[in-house]
């Protein structure tokens, strides 16, 4: 059985490259703070519950990514599969949950063109 799912980011508009800003800025409030705007990042997850194969839009997991959140939990990519196929978690909460903005929107934007060509992430107002 396959599991799917989203883990949103708030990244100020401006730490975006200038693509991403252009296709996206989206703003709830008519006065940013500070004059920034900020726009809500979902970032989609998949995995197999049998090989816990997968990862953000099956792309994989990132384990080596030091931005990703998945490192902070697991010591190696091959526990976090082997806690995905025993738990069977239909969300990712416990692993993604306190994923600091920052790390997540570097993550972003160092993996955006591989990110958006799996179609794994869309832009939301804040």
């Amino acid at each position: 059985m396959s599991y799917s799912g989203e883990v949103y980011a708030e990244v100020n508009a401006s730490a975006l490259n200038p693509g991403i800003s252009t296709m996206a800025l989206v703003s709830g409030n008519p006065e940013p703070v500070d004059g920034q705007s900020y726009v809500v990042v979902w970032i989609r997850w998949r995995y197999d519950d049998s090989t816990g194969n997968g990862g953000y839009t099956n792309t994989g997991w990132y384990f080596d990514d030091p931005n990703n959140n998945i490192k902070k939990h697991y010591s190696t990519e091959q526990d976090f599969k082997n806690w995905l196929m025993q738990e069977k978690p239909k969300d990712l909460e416990t692993v993604l949950g306190d994923w600091e903005a920052s790390n997540k929107a570097v993550f972003l934007t160092e993996n955006i063109d591989t990110l958006s060509a799996g179609g794994c992430i869309y832009f939301t107002a804040n």
